[in-house]
């Protein structure tokens, strides 16, 4: 069963993000189909861009993002929420 709904968010750092689920499918007929389209303002689209396929620390993480931590971690969390990126422990993140 395909679903339309679209989220817009601005969170308390600044960022705005929307998900998109129009193209989005019952999970249990396609979970291949199942993840919602993610629109990400620029700050979280660099952040994101930053963050490799292997474990990157938060220090690293800010030397390539040059963002203060509080707006950093802030972005990461909103990445992970999202389901493009996974907090590993050690206080490293790593792309999907």
């Amino acid at each position: 069963t395909v679903q339309e709904q679209s989220i817009s968010e601005k969170s308390s750092e600044g960022f705005d993000y929307s998900i998109n689920s129009e193209t989005m499918v019952d999970p249990s007929s396609e979970p291949s189909l199942a993840k919602p389209l993610v629109e990400l303002d620029e700050a979280l689209q660099s952040i994101l861009q930053a963050v490799p396929q292997e474990p990157i620390t938060l220090d690293k993480l800010q030397e390539a993002t040059q963002l203060d931590t509080s707006a950093l971690l802030s972005g990461l969390l909103q990445l992970e929420l999202a389901g493009m990126i996974t907090q590993l422990p050690g206080g490293q993140y790593q792309r999907h």
